[in-house]
């Protein structure tokens, strides 16, 4: 005699959807429920399809995914419902993130508190053009961190032209404060090597 045991949910951890420095491509295919006690890494998580819902376990918070971007703060415990056909992309990181400096300055001024877990923003449908683009070519992305790199300043570009510095700002704040010094000095070291690299650009012309 067989057993046939059809479980009402399957159970995965953090691990599935965070790779450090990575984009992660995860499709769910049964009822499924992902949880950490507390995130290994900052984490931002995007729903290309289907449905999930996000909740903090710290605050009690819950949002439905659907159009929006999500960030988690390290060391945050969370859980997320999944339903058969979600697809989420996410990407994972400690400390930098590719923002011009006038923005980083925002989120820098930005007041910290205990509670604020994790935050969200909507994300309009021309964002998603940057997010399919790094799906088509993730396995390229997943052996190069400097392309994985560029990839990340396209999207977070994209939603910030489209989304507004101030929603962004307010998305990426929690996670800059442990680093703010550091990230700063590298952002314009980054924006310094762009300028001069427009300027060579331009006398090679």
């Amino acid at each position: 005699m067989k057993n046939n045991v059809e479980f009402a949910f399957y159970i995965e951890k953090e691990s599935a959807i965070s790779l450090l420095n990575r984009f992660m491509l995860k499709e769910f295919r049964h009822k499924t429920q992902l949880w950490s006690d507390e995130a290994s890494h900052n984490i931002l998580i995007w729903l290309l399809s289907g449905s999930a819902r996000y909740f903090d376990e710290k605050s009690g918070r819950s949002i439905e995914m659907d159009k929006k971007v999500i960030s988690i703060k390290r060391e945050s415990p969370f859980v997320i419902d999944a339903e058969p056909g979600a697809l989420l992309l996410t990407y994972s990181f400690d400390d930098y993130l590719p923002f011009d400096t006038e923005t980083l300055k925002q989120a820098e001024n930005k007041n910290i508190t205990e509670t604020e877990c994790f935050n969200y923003t909507d994300v309009p449908s021309n964002v998603y053009h940057e997010l399919e683009s790094v799906t088509s070519c993730l396995s390229t992305l997943s052996k190069n961190e400097a392309l994985t790199f560029i990839s990340l300043q396209k999207v977070i570009h994209s939603m910030m032209l489209s989304c507004g510095k101030t929603k962004i700002t307010n998305l990426f704040a929690p996670l800059l404060s442990r680093k703010n010094e550091e990230t700063a000095k590298y952002a314009q070291l980054i924006n310094f090597s762009e300028k001069n690299l427009k300027k060579v650009h331009l006398l090679t012309i």
